[in-house]
């Protein structure tokens, strides 16, 4: 694919598949993810997890910051999860292979480590928050609205510590 791809735009344009219209809405919560294809079971697990744990009035809009030859395959089954859990999700994928060449070595478990450190330079501008979150070990059972739209007065950037930083 391109640089990037809304995977419901896509379906909407399929005969008989579902339509999609894009709409920006007061309580919707972006959410950012990494991804790789060799972790694509383990962040299935951590969406059904926040898609699950989430307000039915919410709209959920995932952005994911793919790497290593990432297929259309992949993004499916991932996609699969708006047939099976809830038809109002939003699945964006983004070329993230910058990291491969320009962050190489950053991280030992990878490109799909740290492709997400992109997304705030690749997602589109109608994007004004982002939670973003590791994954694979991630189960999320509260609803993130409270989250999603905490005060960060002047900063620009807020976050947790990773356990190993410095080591």
């Amino acid at each position: 694919f391109k640089k990037y791809v809304n995977i419901n735009e896509v379906e909407s344009s399929i005969p008989g598949g579902r339509k999609w219209k894009k709409k920006k809405k007061n309580n919707e919560i972006n959410i950012g993810i990494q991804l790789d294809p060799s972790y694509i079971t383990r962040v299935m697990m951590t969406l059904a997890s926040i898609i699950d744990s989430q307000n039915l009035k919410t709209k959920l809009r995932f952005h994911f910051a793919v790497v290593l030859s990432f297929n259309v395959g992949s993004m499916l089954k991932i996609y699969s999860l708006r047939e099976r859990m809830r038809d109002d999700v939003e699945f964006n994928y983004y070329d993230a292979k910058k990291v491969e060449t320009d962050l190489k070595n950053l991280n030992t478990k990878g490109p799909g480590a740290v492709s997400k450190l992109l997304l705030p330079n690749i997602l589109p501008k109608d994007i004004e928050r982002l939670i973003v979150f590791d994954t694979g070990d991630l189960l999320v059972l509260k609803d993130l609205t409270i989250m999603y739209n905490l005060n960060m007065d002047n900063y620009l950037i807020l976050g947790i510590r990773g356990g190993k930083v410095g080591k």
